[in-house]
Order: structure tokens, then C-alpha cells, then sequence
């Protein structure tokens, strides 16, 4: 999980650390950047006025990936996102992944949680040993095929599995 000094959403890309909120310190064009930000993510956070130490991990996670998107990129590369997170993080930090590709933006989430995985993505690619083991389309493969790229029982699976 992102630690509290790289969650805050900041149109100023200040850090919101040092007690200020999550939109705390910028100016007023800055905090309605950052509310129309986290409403069109529907992020679900107190206030911009919370502080980031006392969001919960998911808030933390949602108000991360909301601050990747201040410059408006293609693609959101997510790193174990739901790892050390509770039941409902979980569901909250997934509902955003859900959103942000609904909202037209690539996704790449990194992740060892195979339901998580098989929840929000459509298509699996499997790395091993640094290797390509398996590309496939989710509806096309089930956990047991990825399971098995994945500790190496079976073969290069899926259409392009080992290039």
C-alpha cells in the first residue's frame, strides 16, 4: 500500500502532508480540480478538508489513483492495489478500477489476488520467471489455466503465451 505521503490529491502537486487535507493548501481553482476529480471517480472520501492519516486504506488507494490522473494520462498502471487491504477497501479500490475503465483509460493492475484479477480485468497476462506464460482473455480461461502458467504445470497457454 501507498504510503500517507504519496496519496494526496493536490492540483498544486503538493503532497498534503504536514496535517493539511487532502485538498488542503491550494488555491480555489486547485480544490475544484481536485473535487471534480474525485467526484467524476466517485471517490469516497469525508472531505478535501480530511486529513490523510485518517482515510481509510481504500480512501488512501482511490485518492492515489486520483492524483495519477491530474495529468491526464492514457494508461493507470496499478501495482497490488488491494494488497493489505480489508474486505471493503478491496471492493472500494476495485469499484474505481471498474470506473476508471469505464471512463475510457487503460488499465494495467499487477496482482497476485486472482479474484481481484478475474474480477475487473479482461485479459490475463502471465509472467514467470520474468517470461511471458500465458495471455488470455478472461472469458476465454478459467483460474485453473492461469494457475497452472503461473507455477509452470502448463505450458505457454493462451494465444501468445510465451512471446
Amino acid at each position: 500500500m501507498l504510503g500517507t505521503e504519496e496519496v494526496a490529491v493536490r492540483a498544486d502537486g503538493g503532497d498534503g502532508v504536514d496535517g493539511e487535507g487532502v485538498g488542503g493548501g491550494v488555491g480555489e481553482g486547485g480544490v475544484e480540480v481536485a473535487l471534480e476529480l474525485l467526484e467524476n471517480l466517485a471517490v469516497t472520501i469525508p472531505s478535501l478538508r480530511s486529513e490523510v492519516g485518517t482515510l481509510s486504506g481504500g480512501q488512501r488507494q482511490q485518492v492515489a489513483v486520483a492524483r495519477s490522473l491530474l495529468g491526464e494520462p492514457k494508461v493507470v498502471m496499478l501495482d497490488e492495489p488491494t494488497a493489505a487491504l480489508g474486505v471493503r477497501q478491496t471492493a472500494q479500490v476495485l469499484a474505481l478500477v471498474k470506473r476508471l475503465r469505464e471512463q475510457g483509460h487503460g488499465v494495467v493492475m499487477i496482482s497476485h489476488n486472482l479474484a481481484d484479477v478475474f474480477e475487473v480485468a479482461d485479459r490475463i497476462f502471465v509472467l514467470r520467471l520474468g517470461k511471458g506464460a500465458g495471455n488470455y482473455p478472461v472469458g476465454e480461461v478459467s483460474r485453473e489455466d492461469v494457475v497452472g502458467a503461473i507455477t509452470g504445470a502448463t505450458g505457454n497457454g493462451g494465444a501468445g503465451g510465451g512471446q
